[in-house]
């Protein structure tokens, strides 16, 4: 299966659908523009949401690479009150997960190598290759096919997987209340702390 190739996202220069909106470069004159700014987002509000979600705010990630959507229905909790997430390759339709959970990296459980400044989960059969890294959050994984994304390409996107800010918070986090599905993942009591298949567990 041919590899999807990723490309770092320029903050400066792209915008990645769903997480941010890119500035409309009509040529218009700018002292016509309507300069109103976007209300903040209400913190207490965003806390009570993630709530409704059972997960944190802190646990909320996203991964910034160009031509990767967040996939919505996707949001959803793992462990006790972690957070996970899917994006999707417009292009190929390559799949990132993305999980940001409590808990450390243990190397006899997980069967990762140390590579550098992350960790890195050898893909068993059938199931997933996984970068892994701690932070003061809990431990954040990317998970992905090993057929469909390079191992040098997911350690790229571990790389630039980073908190959500709060205007991010406000667009990726299901309103309080509504019918969105919730799938919590099914994670291993000990360990890494990263997603397993019902089908295919494999650590």
């Amino acid at each position: 299966m041919k590899r999807a190739p990723l490309l770092l996202l320029l903050p400066a220069l792209l915008c990645a659908p769903v997480l941010t909106a890119c500035t409309d470069d009509s040529g218009d004159d700018p002292a016509s523009a309507d300069t109103t700014a976007a209300p903040e987002a209400d913190r207490s509000d965003l806390e009570a949401r993630a709530a409704a979600l059972e997960t944190t705010l802190e646990h909320v990630y996203v991964i910034e690479l160009a031509g990767y959507e967040l996939a919505e229905q996707s949001v959803a909790p793992s462990g006790e009150d972690g957070y996970q997430s899917t994006y999707v390759s417009s292009e190929t339709g390559t799949q990132l997960h993305l999980v940001v959970d409590r808990g450390e990296v243990d190397e006899a459980t997980c069967g990762c190598v140390y590579d550098v400044d992350a960790w890195y989960r050898v893909p068993a059969e059938g199931g997933g290759h996984a970068y892994l890294r701690e932070d003061s959050n809990g431990t954040v994984t990317v998970e992905a096919d090993p057929e469909a994304v390079s191992r040098e390409d997911l350690r790229t996107a571990l790389a630039w997987t980073r908190p959500a800010t709060d205007e991010e918070l406000d667009a990726i986090l299901p309103e309080a209340g509504s019918e969105q599905p919730v799938e919590r993942g099914d994670l291993p009591s000990a360990g890494d702390a990263a997603p397993q298949d019902p089908e295919n567990a494999s650590g």
